[in-house]
């Protein structure tokens, strides 16, 4: 497939998930039909869990899509220098800026993970993307509207500040430890063999590019020497010729 019906499918999925998540907040009826129940006890103990597993997906299945999506965005359209620039493990202001984005691309915090793995596989540092995914359930803007609705004010001030200051210093303390940085230069052998291979192709195509020109300029010349009777004495076919031999 090429690359722009991707680009529409992965653009088109990604409104999709956003549409059935916002939808029902705005509304209060969801898009699409949901599973529900009643008294569980009418139930064989058996279909219990597999009746909460229905339920849940035709309730969560719009934020995974989302999510899916989004990571798959930051994957294929943010470049690898700008995701390190802003959320490489080095700095200490890339902390920052992921838990002050967090909130927005909160979803729930079970897809918060694809999201995750999408920040590491476009060149997030370890460090940030924990940040990310700790401070994006804790600071769901939903949540702290409920918060403020249903305790007070203060409290939802109190759960972001500590919040982000929680997630931040995670970050920062799991960036050190052998195991995080392990998984941080796995990715970044996987990136260095994208771009490998991306450098590779590159260089076939100009390859296969230069000697169709080559092809395409020989086919012209015989044809204007051959067919069309161009290569006589004094015509421009007739002094690339002598100049070649």
């Amino acid at each position: 497939m090429h690359r722009y019906p991707k680009a529409i499918i992965l653009w088109a999925l990604t409104a999709l998930g956003l549409v059935t998540l916002v939808y029902p907040k705005v509304t209060g009826v969801p898009l699409f039909p949901v599973m529900g129940y009643e008294n569980l006890s009418r139930y064989p103990i058996w279909e219990i869990p597999l009746i909460y597993v229905a339920s849940y997906a035709t309730r969560a299945w719009g934020a995974f899509v989302f999510a899916f999506m989004l990571g798959g965005i930051f994957t294929a359209f943010v470049p690898k220098t700008t995701m390190m620039r802003y959320l490489g493990s080095e700095k200490r202001g890339s902390y920052i800026f992921a838990g002050a984005c967090a909130p927005i691309f909160a979803v729930c915090s079970c897809a918060m993970i694809p999201i995750f793995g999408g920040l590491l596989m476009a060149g997030a540092g370890i460090g940030p993307a924990l940040t990310f995914l700790l401070m994006a359930p804790a600071a769901n803007i939903l949540a702290v509207i409920f918060t403020i609705d249903l305790i007070s004010w203060k409290v939802a001030v109190a759960r972001l500040v500590f919040s982000f200051f929680g997630a931040v210093i995670t970050g920062w303390i799991l960036v050190k430890t052998p195991w995080a940085q392990a998984v941080e230069e796995r990715y970044q052998r996987v990136e260095l063999a994208e771009v490998a291979e991306q450098l590779t192709f590159n260089a076939r195509r100009f390859e296969i590019d230069r000697l169709e020109d080559g092809y395409q300029l020989r086919g012209a010349r015989d044809c204007l020497r051959d067919d069309c009777g161009f290569g006589i004495p004094g015509s421009r076919i007739w002094f690339l010729e002598r100049g070649e031999k």
